[in-house]
């Protein structure tokens, strides 16, 4: 019996990545008005940014419902192996739950494992680049969640955005918050913490500024980054990530780092320009 590594387009794992490791995706979808695309490797960075500017309609993100998942695990239990899902945090998301549903509509919650990420992006990424590993290794299902559990409270995360227009069309700020804080080119910091994002930190001025905070506040203790794998996640900010990828080989040289784009998902409620450093803290 096989193990098959399941995740959700939130993980924002590239497709070297998903080729590489073996990984399933499921993906979530984003709706523009009536119209519906689904949060594909071919709908990142650029292309979904141009359909915003397109359409004038400020998207929002849906889950994966059961009827997702039913499709993607079935075919696997029929060729009688197991699932570990890694999902997209139950704090952000109902998904998790459509997870769960289609496990007991398939009769099947003996084999398919579903692991609670409380993160987003590549946070759920690096678990799953994990646990393809582990799988590779030979471990148990059951192992292999045990380690991915106790490897969760030690995934870091940090996205610094470069301006606030996103975040006030979602909902997230006020105009005169969103107005103001680019006037005064404020620069949210955002982390995941207990499963949910909150802002760790305002940076003001330049944006160059920003970035290095963003090292700085991720990798000001390199002793204990795990280097096993590094990424720097962003949407439509090329240039960005080519610095931050520089900065990271600079301080930790023997880090593997994987530089992905963030899916429609991500990218439509923080907006283009925003990048990220995660990784896993050593024990």
């Amino acid at each position: 019996m096989a193990i098959k590594v399941v995740t959700d387009s939130t993980a924002d794992l590239s497709p070297e990545l998903v080729e590489r490791f073996d990984i399933k995706v499921v993906p979530l979808s984003v709706i523009f008005g009536s119209q519906v695309f689904e949060d594909t490797p071919d709908f990142r960075g650029t292309k979904f940014h141009d359909k915003v500017k397109e359409l004038k309609v400020h998207p929002k993100s849906t889950q994966a419902t059961p009827a997702d998942f039913v499709k993607m695990f079935k075919p696997i239990l029929d060729a009688g192996d197991e699932v570990i899902y890694v999902a997209l945090s139950s704090g952000l998301s109902g998904t998790i739950n459509s997870a769960a549903k289609a496990a007991e509509e398939l009769e099947a919650v003996d084999r398919i494992h579903i692991v609670d990420s409380k993160n987003l992006s590549m946070g759920i990424g690096l678990l799953a680049c994990r646990a393809a590993e582990m799988v590779a290794e030979g471990l148990t299902a059951d192992v292999i969640v045990k380690k991915l559990e106790q490897m969760v409270p030690r995934v870091r995360v940090a996205f610094i955005v470069h301006n606030l227009d996103y975040l006030y069309k979602g909902g997230r700020l006020s105009v005169a918050q969103a107005v103001m804080g680019n006037l005064l080119n404020i620069h949210p910091m955002i982390g995941v913490a207990d499963g949910k994002m909150s802002v760790i930190e305002k940076v003001r001025g330049k944006w160059e500024k920003a970035l290095l905070q963003l090292v700085a506040v991720q990798l000001g203790k390199p002793e204990k980054v795990d280097p096993h794998m590094i990424s720097v996640t962003h949407s439509a900010a090329d240039p960005e990530a080519k610095f931050l990828n520089d900065k990271v080989a600079e301080i930790i040289p023997e880090a593997n780092i994987v530089t992905t784009e963030a899916g429609a998902v991500i990218s439509c409620h923080c907006g283009p320009g925003t990048i990220g450093i995660l990784y896993i803290e050593k024990e």
